[in-house]
């Protein structure tokens, strides 16, 4: 009975298969708690990538209604100035044909006197007097 056949040397043993066993397992635990992190990192990367592209293409579409909006306002825009413009020149039309016909009242208005005038000086109405 050497010590080689000490209870110690066989609980040793024993103890060193159990930690490596033990090691194994928290290893391969390990591994498979990284590997569901990861998947989960990975859905979760997926979900704000779509979540992203979504909003990405709902400004998107923002945008192009913004623009929309904006070459609409530019057309009423335009529209409003041509209106204007138009308005302006009939006005002034207007204004002008005013002024044409007082200048052609004024002439007739002259023509009139000048008529009565020499109608008062004809050789024929003198004799009346």
């Amino acid at each position: 009975g050497g010590a080689r056949d000490s209870p110690f040397r066989g609980a040793e043993e024993e103890e060193r298969q159990h930690s490596r066993e033990l090691r194994g397992l928290s290893e391969a635990k390990h591994a498979k708690l990284q590997q569901e992190t990861k998947e989960r990192h990975d859905g979760l990367k997926e979900q704000l990538d779509g979540m992203r592209r979504e909003m990405e293409s709902s400004l998107g579409a923002l945008g192009q209604g913004i623009s929309a909006v904006k070459e609409e306002k530019g057309h009423l825009g335009g529209m409003e100035q041509r209106l204007r413009q138009e308005f302006g020149a009939q006005a002034q039309a207007g204004r002008q044909g005013t002024e044409e016909l007082k200048q052609k009242v004024e002439t007739l208005q002259g023509g009139f006197v000048e008529l009565r005038d020499a109608v008062r000086k004809s050789p024929g109405k003198e004799s009346r007097h």
